[in-house]
């Protein structure tokens, strides 16, 4: 996915990601969708304070469902080991994000993987590991006579 956001920062873990995409995205950026990971979102904002360093860098994207959201599932590559196929959680990004925003989200992750929740309940996942990815559109004409 991309809709001019050049970079995707990626969070592999070892589980299907479509559980905790959106809470996560928010725990560790403060970004959310709107829908689901308020709460997420609130810590975020209580453990960082009210200028958010993510202003300026996360994007959105349009979902399959119309939706204006900063996340999206993103293949696992297969040989991290995951149980599933879609276990990476992908935040857009219009900005490359500096060492130290990835830097916080590394810490942040973590920390959701530690003490993370989801409707209440301790999350289940561990974190396999970090990318990012620069996005770019090669395009090509071809003259048809």
């Amino acid at each position: 996915m991309n809709d001019n956001n050049p970079y995707e920062l990626i969070i592999d873990t070892d589980c299907y990601a479509g559980n905790f995409e959106r809470e996560l995205c928010a725990y560790v950026t403060g970004f959310w969708d709107n829908e689901t990971g308020g709460d997420q979102a609130k810590v975020f904002d209580d453990e960082i304070g009210e200028a958010n360093p993510f202003e300026d860098y996360v994007g959105f994207i349009t979902n399959e469902y119309g939706l204006q959201t900063p996340v999206y599932l993103e293949q696992t590559p297969p040989e991290l080991g995951a149980e599933h196929a879609m276990c990476s959680v992908a935040i857009a990004f219009e900005e490359k994000p500096t060492p130290e925003l990835i830097q916080l989200v590394k810490d942040r992750a973590y920390k959701f993987e530690r003490e993370g929740l989801i409707f209440g309940e301790p999350v289940r996942l561990s974190i396999l590991g970090f990318r990012l990815h620069k996005i770019t559109v090669k395009i090509e004409k071809e003259v048809l006579l």
